[in-house]
């Protein structure tokens, strides 16, 4: 009997050592991945007429990638508007998703190649109890358990008498010109929730987006009576037609300065070899300058010549 228990007893131990998960047969439960921080942004009627929700998680350093993750969104929300995950300098890159239903809530599942995160839906604002009132209430139910959970309610445009309940921590101006009311909560372990109530009266359905940027104002322009445009038709008119003649002035004189330019420019011509023998009736030489004619072919010279045209010999001045 003392050896069947210590074989036992022995065999226990080597289970415990070798599957810390199993005892006596029951699977325990993996403990689930948790985050260091979680911040949430609630903006009511921002470019939309609806509450945009903003998640930014980052999971803690020792979880191992890829990590698996699933976040639940009110099913009446539809598809997420953006399923992302941080680089190493924070900027948000697309991540793959899926998506199923239970319930009132649709479950989002991606993958994380990093342990940052953010998510994005749109969630209907409920309708207004009376004429301007707004009111909504949020609450968020942890998937995961977050060390730190910090709100952000955007105020919206053009609204008065916002107010946040359980009261904001802090109230800031963005550099868009919007405030912002700031609430901290936490730890919150998986399955903890967490509400808010907004209430602020508008009358008016503007949105907020834009509301930073200002639009671009065109320069007044003076009115013209109907004497001053005719008066300004006149004068447009004579200067149309000055510098009509100008143009064509322009032109003429243009075409004529192209003209001589492209003139052939008289050069000393080269001696002929088609009259080096003489021309019939004409001396071929002579020791005088003959008038008007050529000593050595006996061509007639133009008055100003200064060389034969035909054979280019100098000719003699008398």
């Amino acid at each position: 009997m003392v050896r069947v228990i210590l074989f036992l007893l022995v065999s226990l131990a080597l289970l415990t050592a070798q599957a810390p998960t199993v005892w006596l047969g029951h699977v325990l439960a993996q403990q689930p991945p948790a985050m260091t921080s979680l911040a949430i942004s609630l903006w009511p009627e921002y470019d939309q007429p609806a509450l945009l929700v903003i998640y930014r998680g980052q999971f803690a350093a020792d979880s191992s990638l890829p990590l698996a993750v699933e976040f639940r969104i009110p099913a009446e929300a539809g598809q997420p508007q953006a399923v992302a995950y941080l680089d190493q300098q924070g900027q948000p890159l697309t991540l793959e998703y899926t998506t199923r239903t239970e319930g009132d809530w649709l479950v989002v599942s991606f993958e994380l190649p990093t342990q940052g995160f953010q998510l994005e839906y749109y969630a209907p604002l409920p309708g207004s109890p009376a004429p301007g009132q707004r009111s909504f209430t949020y609450t968020y139910s942890t998937d995961y358990p977050v060390t730190a959970l910090n709100l952000e309610v955007q105020e919206p445009l053009s609204s008065q008498g916002f107010k946040l309940e359980p009261a904001a921590d802090s109230v800031i101006q963005g550099g868009d010109g919007l405030k912002y009311h700031m609430s901290t909560a936490g730890p919150l372990k998986q399955g903890d929730t967490a509400t808010w109530s907004v209430s602020y009266e508008k009358t008016d359905s503007g949105l907020s987006v834009g509301a930073s940027v200002s639009e671009p104002t065109e320069a007044p322009t003076a009115a013209v009576s109907p004497a001053a445009s005719g008066e300004n038709k006149g004068v447009s008119g004579i200067l149309i037609a000055a510098v009509s003649l100008i143009i064509l002035a322009a032109v003429g004189v243009g075409a004529y300065w192209l003209g001589k330019r492209a003139q052939p420019v008289s050069t000393p011509a080269a001696p002929s070899k088609r009259r080096r023998g003489g021309q019939k009736g004409r001396p071929t030489q002579s020791t005088t300058q003959d008038s008007g004619f050529c000593y050595k072919c006996g061509a007639r010279l133009r008055p100003d010549a200064d060389f034969c045209h035909e054979c280019g010999a100098a000719v003699r001045k008398s």
